[in-house]
């Protein structure tokens, strides 16, 4: 798992890439086993990295922007504030619903 900062969409975004049991590179193919068929070629897109020479599996920010948006909006309605650790774990979560073979520690709690 890459993240990096999407400029235009001010969002984190995921690059996603994987290993086989041989510590072999997965192919895009493999790699898309292990997304949502509900988000499969449509959240999800092959593009450039932008630090690594090579084309990864992607979730498009388009989607998370938006729901960030929404979230953050909410929070600063209430008169608090998201710390970048807290954005990133809640980020995490919501790529989760398409990637749902990550598993995550859910020891922490964010309060919103």
């Amino acid at each position: 798992m890459h993240i990096t900062y999407d400029k235009y969409y001010q969002v984190p975004r995921l690059f996603l890439m994987g290993y086989d049991e041989n510590r072999k590179p997965l192919t895009v193919a493999q790699t898309y086993e292990d997304f949502s068929a509900d988000h499969a070629n449509k959240t999800i897109t092959v593009e450039a990295h932008p630090h690594i020479d090579c084309d990864m599996p992607t979730v498009h920010p388009c989607r998370h922007a938006e729901m960030m948006k929404r979230l953050l909006d909410q929070l600063v309605e209430n008169g608090k504030e998201l710390g970048v650790h807290e954005y990133l774990l809640i980020f995490l979560k919501f790529v989760q619903t398409v990637i749902p073979t990550i598993e995550y520690d859910y020891t922490r709690s964010i309060q919103l």
